[in-house]
């Protein structure tokens, strides 16, 4: 009898951050694990606060979404959360997340 095999977590390598608004964040990410959408991401905050950030769309090009993205592909990632806009998170190009996929 075979085991199921255990998908990786998400993991996504930041190229590229924008704010889009209050609670939206946009990332330009190279995939380095299958990332679903509704995958949740935690983050510190420059106040010291674990931020979770919700997946909520997924862009391989402006005008075509998907509802995953795996590895090595590109992709925008939008992700809503308290504390997203300009002044909440520090995420530079290079950073690594790591994530949990929602249950399939």
């Amino acid at each position: 009898m075979t085991e199921p095999s255990v998908e990786p977590p998400p993991k996504i390598q930041i190229v590229q951050v924008d704010t889009l608004a209050t609670d939206l964040l946009a990332l330009v990410v190279r995939c380095l694990a299958t990332t679903r959408l509704g995958a949740r991401f935690h983050c510190v905050s420059q106040h010291g606060r674990t931020v979770e950030l919700t997946l909520t769309e997924i862009r391989r090009y402006p005008t075509v979404t998907v509802t995953e993205v795996d590895p090595p592909h590109a992709a925008q990632l939008v992700l809503t959360g308290p504390g997203t806009g300009r002044d909440g998170l520090r995420l530079w190009a290079g950073d690594v997340l790591h994530g949990i996929n929602p249950v399939a």
